[in-house]
């Protein structure tokens, strides 16, 4: 499945299912598909063309099939617990994050903010 944004219009591409066109400006729960319209022919047709153009859909069907087969192998054979965890997990230092005993609230606080509050002038 491939998914296009240009604009205002958005464009679906499967191989299994019936293809999705939208107008998100004026269509934004994208209820109404303008794909089999004949008025939207030319819309559909430049990201039918541009498929073509950019990806082997066939390839890439077989690399798809190829990548989830293997990692169904490797789940049967290992386990879950040998699934590598994909999430997105930022690196943070926690000597910087907690507050210590070098630390007061007060400087605590004002480190994690963004932009850096002014120092108190009196």
């Amino acid at each position: 499945m491939l998914m296009f944004r240009r604009g205002e219009w958005k464009y679906i591409h499967s191989v299994s299912e019936t293809p999705q066109l939208f107008n998100l400006r004026d269509d934004p729960h994208e209820r109404v598909n303008l794909a089999t319209n004949n008025n939207y022919q030319a819309v559909a047709q430049a990201f039918v063309d541009e498929i073509a153009a950019r990806w082997d859909l066939d390839a890439l069907y077989h690399q798809v099939l190829a990548s989830q087969q293997k990692r169904l192998f490797l789940t049967q054979v290992a386990g879950r617990d040998a699934i590598p965890d994909w999430d997105y997990q930022p690196f943070q230092r926690a000597s910087t994050r907690y507050i210590r005993n070098h630390q007061t609230l007060d400087e605590q606080e004002a480190f994690a903010r963004y932009p850096s509050p002014a120092k108190h002038q009196e």
